[in-house]
């Protein structure tokens, strides 16, 4: 007898909700619409963004590690053992990824007065939007690393897509090949470098080594060194290639009004439920003192 009359209760505590519910149903109407239309008027003021999407992967390996075997055990220290200096490979668009939202890519991107000049658009949101024109390097790279996505393909090694999202599905598509373009250049300089002090090394040690094996493994490595930096002066993409150029879709991505009006729907109807449960309790109270 006590368990239904515990159900009995609880049947009685739903219905009753649900009549108070019912008898507010004015209040939970409006509030609905107060929602929507506030809901609107964000969507109003708020840009519309359009996303673009670009598909990267590594070059094709530019040189291959040789035999250090000969070479004085001091020569390999110094020299790292030349542990994937020689070769590009997958490794480098780990390498890509860690700097495409740096401060150095960002640095370059302030000096380019068009890029400068999208961002402003993509920022531009009232009294309180930050100014372009006050950013240093650091800030570029907050920009980069809230707004560049970067997705991995699990099936490939080293194949992954930059997307960005921009209020003009043009500036989106420029923008990213602009981003890869000084990544994949800032990348290229430091190898360059690299090569050349290597092989201003390698030169002094040559003159100064008598022992004819290792003037042997020098030169082979010297050889290699120079073919390394031909293709690293060579006009093509160096660290990463782009496999799919950038493209924008024409339909908005941000926001996804199905979603977005879901959202305000459901909003609305669980705030106007909940002000109809506390308001009526309340309301008694005070009627009754």
């Amino acid at each position: 007898m006590s368990g239904v009359g515990l159900r009995h209760e609880k049947d009685e505590t739903l219905a009753g909700l649900l009549r108070q519910i019912w008898s507010g149903r004015k209040t939970v109407l409006t509030t609905m619409v107060v929602i929507y239309a506030l809901g609107i008027l964000f969507l109003w003021l708020s840009a519309s963004k359009y996303e673009a999407e670009m598909l990267i992967g590594p070059t094709p390996q530019m040189g291959i590690k040789e035999d250090v075997g000969t070479l004085p055990l001091s020569t390999v220290a110094r020299f790292n053992a030349l542990d994937g200096t020689l070769t590009l490979s997958s490794k480098n668009s780990g390498l890509f990824k860690a700097l495409v939202t740096s401060p150095r890519v960002g640095k370059l991107l302030l000096k380019t007065p068009d890029i400068k000049e999208g961002i402003k658009k993509d920022i531009e949101g009232g009294i309180f939007s930050p100014d372009i024109e006050t950013w240093n390097s650091q800030d570029m790279s907050a920009y980069l690393k809230n707004n560049l996505n970067i997705s991995s393909q699990i099936d490939v090694q080293g194949l992954f897509s930059l997307s960005y999202r921009h209020v003009s599905p043009e500036f989106a598509e420029v923008f990213l090949r602009k981003v890869h373009a000084i990544t994949d250049e800032l990348i290229r300089n430091d190898y360059r470098v690299l090569t050349s002090d290597r092989i201003a090394y390698i030169q002094k040690m040559l003159t100064q080594t008598l022992n004819p094996d290792h003037r042997e493994g020098l030169t082979r490595l010297l050889l290699e060194l120079e073919k390394q930096k031909i293709m690293v002066n060579a006009d093509r993409s160096f660290s990463v290639q782009v496999l799919d150029p950038p493209t924008a879709s024409r339909t908005l991505k941000y926001p996804r009004k199905g979603v977005y009006f879901g959202v305000l729907f459901f909003a609305g109807l669980i705030l106007g439920c909940l002000i109809v449960l506390i308001r009526d309790p309340v309301m008694g109270r005070d009627g009754g003192s």
